[in-house]
């Protein structure tokens, strides 16, 4: 995994990127918030009204392990692709439905990052995750 400080002028240069490739080879690249804090993981996509397929939320946790998420509280259907702490897909959930309360837990992840529906649909356990921070 690899983890950057961004200073480019591209669309995500006020906020956080990740980048999910296999074999050198772009799969996805989207703009993303970041949810840091407890009450943030918490909350998670609740507070939002949708996701552009450009944009997503990633989800930070202090450390790897099992995490359950449940989407009883979200309008909209989204993908999930979980991260473990070496920054490679451990696990992908397509097209969560909007307001269903069923608790999906992976057992290895340290990140959890959000998408629009269908915007993982190319990504598979093992590929690479890339995280940029902006400054």
């Amino acid at each position: 995994m690899l983890v950057a400080l961004c200073g480019c002028e591209d669309e995500c240069a006020t906020r956080a990127s990740v980048t999910v490739s296999r074999d050198g080879a772009e799969l996805l690249h989207v703009c993303v918030d970041r949810a840091v804090t407890e009450d943030e993981r918490r909350t998670g996509l609740a507070a939002y009204d949708e996701l552009a397929a450009e944009e997503g939320l990633l989800i930070e946790r202090p450390v790897e392990g099992e995490v359950c998420i449940s989407d009883e509280q979200v309008a909209f259907p989204f993908d999930v692709v979980f991260i473990d702490g070496k920054g490679t897909v451990s696990g992908v959930v397509l097209e969560m439905p909007a307001f269903d309360a069923a608790i999906r837990c992976h057992d290895k992840a340290r990140w959890v990052l959000e998408l629009a529906r269908g915007a993982a649909a190319p990504v598979v356990s093992g590929d690479v995750v890339e995280m940029t921070f902006a400054r």
